[in-house]
């Protein structure tokens, strides 16, 4: 289980029947005759694809009642929260990370806050230094998590920050958490709680809403050395009643061995709750009837970040690793316009370099390479017709100016995965989950092509 949950759960996709065999450098796919695809009733399919009905308000069960029987113990009985300051890993890993933080708190009957999200991450510390913010509720729809989680019996729905400060008792437990204990054994220490704590979270941090600090714990673990649950609970509280406390978790790195090291039952296969809030879902048709004229669309999504790690150690002596990886993403992008060629319908882009790009973009290229890549594959998708600039700006219209980097992720993400052909490279837990998503949403075979993998780096540069 740790295995698949460190990886962020990888997905395998079985080759379908050849019926026309595509040749070229870079890529082998095997694909039938190009169909449209509907698109599902409510306009985007995702929601209501063939193994994700649709949900509606109702489908929310927030009573203790429908807890499972493993959580409707004496625990269940009480309502404390639990806050996590700031999530580790962007998105699908931070929801993950998330869900095991809800697993843990409702062994005490506790109930997780909503996070605040921010380019991706989900973090509290925007939102109180800029007094705005999006929520997990707009990349998300949140009914949707609420209902799988509680009705799987694995944890308590999220709360709103509303409910947190109108309800929450005001003494804090502070839990800080680090991995890799240099010690070689999980320790636990009880801190200072007048010191700067963890990730910026201070003694002070939610006293102007009439919180106090109480008490401080340190938990280093170690992967080899295991906590049970109840010692992790009873380190956590010491002498205090649960009932009249509230805790937050500074840093959440998730719950598995080589994180926040208790024992636990396996997480569920969350993915297909996280399916894309009323928001993104509406600014995706908007874009889809301003700029690819409501049809059938090619989806192009590239992760340049992923390619340029695995590249990293490939680098011949006779190049430096940011030109390796610009002349790689150069004869990449040649050829899935030579793909696109052999595919009808508008095209569309999703790539994690430019404004709304990976934070590590800069990384791995200079500048000027990021945005000279960024040029070749508007230019190639688009047929010329845009320019990265202008690319960019379609999304900013479309959302009313959203800038943030995770939303107009989930908008390109929901996007790609309603395409009715998609055309990938890269791979990582992000473009896995939309993988998942297209092909829940079509009965068409053969409707997804690989590129530019990694066992074909001399036949894509020197052919």
């Amino acid at each position: 289980m740790e295995k698949r949950y460190l990886s962020c759960f990888s997905i395998l996709f079985i080759a379908p029947v050849v019926v026309i065999l595509l040749y070229g450098a870079g890529y082998t796919k095997v694909y039938s005759s190009f169909l449209t695809r509907p698109l599902g009733d409510n306009g985007f399919g995702i929601l209501a694809s063939k193994s994700q009905p649709l949900l509606t308000d109702k489908d929310i069960f927030s009573s203790e009642e429908d807890l499972s029987e493993e959580l409707s113990t004496g625990a269940t009985h009480r309502k404390g929260y639990v806050l996590g300051w700031h999530y580790y890993e962007g998105q699908t890993c931070a929801a993950r990370n998330m869900l095991g933080l809800q697993y843990w708190a409702a062994s005490i009957g506790f109930a997780v806050v909503e996070p605040f999200v921010s380019n991706s991450f989900f973090a509290t510390g925007p939102f109180i230094s800029k007094g705005e913010s999006l929520r997990f509720s707009d990349y998300f729809d949140i009914n949707n998590w609420n209902h799988h989680v509680t009705m799987t019996g694995f944890a308590k729905p999220l709360v709103s920050w509303e409910e947190f400060i109108e309800k929450a008792p005001r003494k804090l437990i502070v839990v800080c958490v680090t991995m890799n204990s240099p010690s070689r054994v999980t320790t636990v220490t009880q801190i200072n709680t007048t010191r700067v704590l963890q990730r910026g979270f201070t003694d002070e941090t939610l006293s102007p809403f009439g919180f106090t600090v109480v008490r401080a714990m340190q938990f280093s673990f170690f992967v080899g050395s295991q906590l049970e649950m109840d010692e992790f609970n009873d380190k956590i509280f010491g002498n205090y009643n649960p009932n009249d406390v509230t805790v937050v978790f500074p840093f959440v790195p998730g719950v598995s061995r080589a994180r926040i090291n208790v024992r636990t039952k396996g997480l569920p296969d969350f993915r297909p709750w996280l399916q894309p809030s009323k928001r993104v879902i509406k600014d995706s048709k908007k874009y889809v009837e301003t700029y690819l004229e409501g049809k059938q669309y090619v989806g192009v999504h590239i992760r340049t970040v992923k390619l340029a790690i695995g590249l990293k150690n490939k680098t011949p002596e006779d190049s430096s690793p940011p030109e390796f990886v610009e002349n790689y993403l150069r004869k990449c992008s040649e050829i899935i316009g030579d793909l696109l060629l052999k595919i009808p319908g508008k095209h569309f882009l999703a790539v994690d370099i430019g404004t709304f790009g990976d934070p590590k973009q800069s990384s791995h290229m200079s500048r000027t390479q990021l945005q000279q890549t960024l040029s070749n594959l508007v230019n190639t998708v688009y047929d010329a017709k845009w320019d990265e600039n202008e690319w960019e700006t379609s999304f900013i219209n479309i959302t009313g100016g959203i800038t943030d980097k995770g939303y107009i992720a989930s908008l390109q993400k929901l996007l790609v995965s309603n395409a009715s052909y998609l055309i990938t490279a890269g791979g990582g837990s992000f473009q896995n989950s939309l993988k998942a998503n297209h092909e829940m949403m079509t009965t068409e075979k053969d409707t997804i092509f690989s590129v530019c993998r990694y066992d074909e780096i001399k036949e894509l540069l020197y052919s």
